[in-house]
């Protein structure tokens, strides 16, 4: 199995109708327990993509550390005052690809970029995940 440990910041949100409010902000539905998506400003720009999981009452939002403050600050301003709870977590995401029973969830992008694993337990790194994404 090749894995690779990503640059990655999680968020987890949670309150009553997150997933309504949340699905009212983004570019993409949120129909499968994996969905990649994005936000915008009022005129197109995107300000971040990100992976969205579906847990039990709440959502994990996963998105470059690049983008986390920003992503952050703008989820903060539309909250408003809905009950919506939006909290960074510690979480590492890794990337695994090149096997048949892989752990985590599957990339929804391209089935060949592999699965994406949310854990807090480290995970050894084999590969280069960015020379893989690129060979595809």
């Amino acid at each position: 199995m090749s894995s690779a440990r990503l640059s990655r910041t999680v968020f987890r949100l949670s309150g009553e109708g997150v997933e309504d409010w949340l699905s009212g902000l983004i570019t993409n539905s949120l129909d499968n327990p994996v969905t990649f998506a994005a936000i915008l400003t009022p005129q197109g720009k995107i300000i971040a993509d990100f992976f969205i999981y579906k847990e039990d009452n709440a959502l994990l939002l996963e998105t470059a550390a690049k983008f986390a403050q920003g992503l952050h600050k703008r989820l903060r301003m539309y909250r408003l005052r809905a009950p919506i709870e939006i909290i960074e977590t510690d979480t590492q995401v890794y990337a695994v690809w090149d096997e048949t029973d892989m752990p985590g969830h599957p990339d929804p992008r391209h089935a060949s970029l592999g699965n994406r694993v949310l854990t807090n337990k480290p995970i050894p790194e084999t590969a280069d995940y960015d020379a893989h994404r690129l060979s595809l």
